[in-house]
């Protein structure tokens, strides 16, 4: 009768499991050869007979097992979207970022026939910007003085005789980005209120116009 590995061997190969000449074989054990032959051979699923290295495989009288048909899982790449970060500058798409910077109130001082200006000019823009000048009413007034981010100062803007029509109605004030130098200019719309009294007129108020100009 045939051995015990000899019989699933020919169960596999799809031989009969009977053939002539076991009758001879009275082979209690397992055969060296058969367990040799056998000894990295994987079983179907079914037997629960499996070895240590279930992908390798030993050919079988010329005749090759199927290789081990299990899907391979690939590491899916790891997407990575960066996104270049605003820098008061440029935006995250490189676009040039005009900084803001207006006059956000002002007061008018009177004495005799001639008035002073005074106004807060604030920084709202996200960088450090250098104050230049600022024209209004025929008249120049250089600032000079470099403002930080969300910082505002006094200054004085115009020094001259009181104005008796309400012609002169702009106002421009210059300054530029302390890194790189870019120039701008913030046009401003001039307020008037009459002063019925003495016909003459006194700036109330400078209004931010858009946009700012890139000079």
């Amino acid at each position: 009768m045939a051995g015990f590995w000899t019989t699933i061997k020919r169960m596999i190969v799809g031989e009969p499991v009977f053939q002539a000449g076991d009758e001879q074989k009275n082979t209690p054990n397992p055969s060296r050869a058969d367990v040799g032959e056998w000894q990295d051979a994987v079983l179907p699923d079914d037997t629960g007979i499996q070895t240590e290295n279930p992908k390798q495989y030993r050919p079988l009288g010329g005749i090759t097992l199927p290789s081990d048909s299990s899907a391979k899982s690939t590491p899916k790449e790891s997407s990575v979207n960066t996104q270049s970060a605003s820098d008061g500058i440029h935006d995250d798409r490189g676009k040039k970022i005009i900084p803001e910077v207006e006059v956000t109130r002002c007061q008018t001082h009177v004495s005799g026939d001639h008035c002073e200006v005074w106004a807060h000019i604030e920084n709202k823009s996200e960088v450090e910007i250098e104050l230049d000048k600022i024209t209004m009413i025929g008249g120049k007034k250089e600032l000079d003085y470099r403002l930080t981010p969300g910082n505002e100062r006094e200054f004085c803007v115009f020094t001259g005789p009181i104005p008796h029509d309400n012609y002169a109605r702009e106002a421009q004030l210059y300054y530029k980005i302390v890194e790189n130098g870019d120039y701008f200019c913030a046009r401003h719309m001039v307020e008037y209120v009459y002063e019925s009294d003495n016909g003459t007129y006194l700036v109330e108020e400078l209004r931010l116009m858009h946009p700012i100009r890139d000079i």
